[in-house]
């Protein structure tokens, strides 16, 4: 689920006790920080990246990724 749903979920929910209300923030706090971790590792691994490798020998192209 992502954040948004949990937050959609607490939302929508009348009368909460103080111990419903803590469980659905660190329900909503944890899939933030899971989202933002693989925001991160897919910027690592999109920096991590090779460029392509252009070779050309004679007339012959050829193309690396």
């Amino acid at each position: 689920m992502t954040a948004f749903h949990y937050e959609f979920v607490y939302a929508n929910t009348s009368d909460t006790t103080l111990r419903q209300a803590k469980f659905h923030q660190r329900r909503i706090d944890a899939a933030n920080r899971r989202y933002l971790s693989s925001l991160h590792t897919l910027a690592r691994v999109h920096k991590l990246a090779l460029p392509a490798l252009q070779v050309n020998i004679g007339t012959n192209q050829v193309n690396m990724a």
